[in-house]
């Protein structure tokens, strides 16, 4: 399996007045062999509100597309709303 290195860049002010990180996550993507995003979203559907577990967890997101990826089909829902997390840079 062939690696493919890529940058982030980070610029812009991190934190808040109060030195808490100001940033959540944006989720996770998912590439196809030619380097295209194809899916960009939350892995699964078992948080509805941040720190607010889904009582039943009926979609795995990331697990689904990667199967659409692999097995050569448009991914079924490309985009999902990530509920997120902070960014911590300690």
């Amino acid at each position: 399996m062939a690696v493919t290195p890529f940058r982030v860049a980070l610029t812009g002010d991190f934190y808040d007045s109060d030195g808490r990180p100001k940033y959540r996550d944006l989720g996770l993507g998912v590439l196809d062999a030619e380097l295209r995003m194809r899916y960009r979203g939350r892995i699964d559907d078992s948080y509805s509100a941040r720190l607010r577990r889904n009582p039943r967890q009926e979609k795995h997101d990331l697990r689904d597309a990667l199967e659409d990826v692999l097995a050569s089909r448009e991914v079924r829902a490309p985009v999902t709303e990530p509920i997120g997390c902070p960014i911590s840079f300690s």
